[in-house]
């Protein structure tokens, strides 16, 4: 699959889940812990390291399209899969978070673990209310994208060169956000990070965030996740 061909641009809620849910327009917190007193206090920075039996459902939402869709926790980490089936050639599966996120000033970061084989195409996006933009693996390319939410939308390619998926190499990515741009790195340790494409001007300033993955028939598409982490707290 090429440039308006991939996984993202043949699917029309695949990172558009914003704009199926209704996402705001206007930057939104995000969810606070309550307080011992029923209040709520603001949560700038969280992570999940799938630790628990199943998904914390106060986290995320799962998408139930494909029906035979999985989400389950194995050794501490995430396992997102599906078979396409019957006439099917081609299926997709996504995860986003309960809330509409204010992405200025916010750095998330995922950690695919030391064994992924990136077998499926995956992307870690925030999705506003009629735009997409994401950093993933496509096509066996790490790429960094943006697109419309929309049935064979657009689809647009940030990097000017993209790089070949290496699985150690690429093991962790990152979308770094500022006040008016977004930044796409992937690295092998968490420490060192390379940028996938330049610096794109953030085109929505609320959105949810979602990770999809998707493939064609025959066989199993299928991500393993071993942490997701959110940081809004800054320096």
């Amino acid at each position: 699959m090429g440039s308006g061909g991939t996984a993202i641009g043949q699917a029309a809620c695949a990172l558009a889940l914003a704009g199926c849910l209704g996402a705001p327009s206007a930057p939104s917190e995000p969810a606070g812990d309550a307080s011992s007193d029923g209040s709520s206090e603001t949560e700038c920075a969280w992570a999940d390291d799938f630790d628990g039996a199943a998904l914390d459902p106060i986290r995320w939402i799962i998408d139930d399209d494909p029906p035979d869709a999985t989400f389950r926790i194995e050794g501490s980490r995430l396992v997102m899969s599906a078979i396409p089936s019957g006439e099917a050639e081609f299926a997709e599966i996504e995860l986003s978070t309960v809330d509409a996120l204010d992405i200025r000033g916010t750095t998330v970061t995922i950690d695919l673990g030391i064994d992924s084989t990136g077998a499926s195409d995956s992307y870690l996006a925030w999705a506003g209310s009629t735009e997409w933009m994401g950093l993933g693996m496509d096509a066996g390319l790490m790429m960094a994208a943006r697109g419309d939410n929309e049935d064979d939308g657009e689809f647009v390619e940030l990097c000017s060169s993209c790089p070949s998926y290496q699985p150690e190499r690429h093991r962790f990515w990152r979308i770094v956000a500022d006040d008016s741009e977004l930044q796409f790195e992937a690295s092998a340790d968490g420490e060192e990070w390379s940028p996938v494409a330049d610096p794109e001007p953030m085109r929505f300033l609320a959105g949810y965030l979602v990770l999809w993955v998707a493939g064609e028939a025959p066989g199993e598409i299928i991500t393993r996740i071993e942490r997701v982490s959110v940081d809004r707290c800054g320096s």
